[in-house]
């Protein structure tokens, strides 16, 4: 499995055009590859979070994905 975070920055209709090709081609090509949306910019704050019981990476990016599709 794959996780590739995707910065909520992203902005711009060019730019999540260009990030749904992305998600669709590469899905077709290896199921095992997901996105998840990144809230920090600072990835130990979202870690921390999950060892408090927050929802972990594995979960989210299989939510975050099966929205694209």
């Amino acid at each position: 499995m794959l996780v590739k975070p995707v910065p909520n920055e992203v902005n711009g209709e060019v730019q999540w055009k260009e990030l749904d090709k992305w998600v669709r081609k590469t899905c077709e090509m290896d199921d095992r590859v997901y996105l998840v949306g990144r809230l920090s910019i600072f990835l130990q704050d979202e870690q921390e979070s999950e060892t408090r019981g927050g929802e972990c990476i594995w979960v989210k990016s299989v939510q975050f994905t099966n929205e694209w599709k």
